[in-house]
Order: C-alpha cells, then sequence, then structure tokens
C-alpha cells in the first residue's frame, strides 16, 4: 500500500498498455507471434486472413498519434511538447482508470486452491466483485462500471443498460437466498478497501518472505 500512489496508477497506461499493444502488433507483424497472452485466443482467429489485420490495427495507431501530433503539435511545440501533454492526459487517465477498475475486484476473496468448492458462474460473480452504489456521481465517474456484478454476468451488455438490470438481478439472488452475498459499497468505502486490502496483502507477503 505505500508503493501502490507511485506504481500501479501512473505506470499502467502511460507505460505498460503502451508496451503491450505495440508488441503485440509489431510482434504479430514481424514475427507472426507477440508471446502474450492475448496470442491464445485472437491471434489464430486474426491470422486466417494473413497478417492484414495487424497491417491495419498499425495504421490506425500510427494514424492516431499523428492526429495528436498535428492538433497539438503548434500549440505545445513540434518537438517534445505534444508529446508531453499526452503523456500528461495518459498518467491522469490512468488514475482514474486503476480506481474504477479495482474498487470492485481488490478487496474481493477470491479462492484459487484445489480445496476451494467450485462455484457456479452467478455465485462466482458475488465472491469476486461487488458493486458501488448508483447516483449521478457515481454513474458518470465510473462509466456505469460500479454496477460490476451486473456488467460480469452481461459483459457484452451497454452500460447504461446497467442500472436497469441491478434491482432484477438484485432481486433475483434474494430468490435464491444469495441477496446477503450482493455486495454494495460506498464510493469512499471501496476505494478505502483498496488500500486496506493491499496493506492486508503486503503484510502477508513480507511475512512469507521472512519465513524462507
Amino acid at each position: 500500500h505505500h508503493y501502490w500512489w507511485f506504481i500501479a496508477p501512473p505506470l499502467l497506461l502511460p507505460i505498460y498498455f503502451h508496451y503491450e499493444n505495440l508488441r503485440y502488433v509489431l510482434g504479430n507483424l514481424i514475427w507472426g507471434g507477440s508471446g502474450l497472452w492475448r496470442d491464445s485466443y485472437s491471434t489464430k482467429r486474426y491470422m486466417a486472413n494473413g497478417r492484414i489485420h495487424f497491417w491495419e490495427e498499425f495504421a490506425w495507431m500510427l494514424s492516431f498519434f499523428l492526429r495528436w501530433y498535428f492538433m497539438y503539435g503548434p500549440i505545445f511545440g513540434w518537438g517534445w511538447g505534444w508529446f508531453k501533454l499526452y503523456m500528461l492526459v495518459r498518467t491522469v487517465e490512468s488514475h482514474w482508470f486503476v480506481w474504477v477498475t479495482q474498487i470492485n475486484h481488490i478487496p474481493m476473496q477470491v479462492g484459487k486452491y484445489a480445496d476451494v468448492k467450485a462455484r457456479d458462474w452467478p455465485s462466482l460473480q458475488l465472491a469476486a466483485s461487488c458493486n458501488v452504489e448508483g447516483g449521478l456521481f457515481n454513474d458518470w465517474f465510473t462509466g456505469h462500471l460500479n454496477y460490476q456484478v451486473e456488467h460480469h454476468l452481461f459483459p457484452t451488455m451497454p452500460r447504461h443498460n446497467l442500472p436497469k438490470v441491478a434491482p432484477m438481478i438484485k432481486s433475483l439472488f434474494e430468490r435464491h437466498g444469495m441477496g446477503d452475498r450482493y455486495l454494495t459499497k460506498s464510493l469512499y468505502r471501496a476505494c478505502a478497501d483498496i488500500i486496506t486490502s493491499l496493506e492486508t496483502y503486503g503484510k502477508a507477503w513480507r511475512h512469507a518472505y521472512n519465513e524462507m
């Protein structure tokens, strides 16, 4: 929890996501594989028509940065000025992205060992995710991802429809005796639980490390 503030939020989008996306596209474009986890489920399908998909992806990526260059270069400088602005935007976005996506997941307890009883899909979502209270600000701030249980159950549903089905999903769990496991937190409590959970995990890791 001491390192979270300057490692996870600022580095994910500005550093890692750029590395992962470029490695995935260029790796498949040049060598026919990137060695990333994405290769396992998507590359074979994309390669069915040769490498044209990755040429198209690379062209779109290049056009994205060219748009930034020509739009903001005249204002902030053709050298590094426009790029510094771009990285600043990505850093701010990364802080938002990390908090919004992890408030529903990090504090939850999910077993991954053989002695853990297998769960059906709906029950697993109650164990792996929680919701954050709805409302005008919370829905806007999280992009409706505060309804995470519903998002997991219906991942392709447009997010603005999640608040509409949330009462029905909660009622369904209550009818099957699982209403107490349908967890909804305030935005403050959800954010605070991240820090508490990271502190707990950090102490467990330190204890295990010192025992070695």
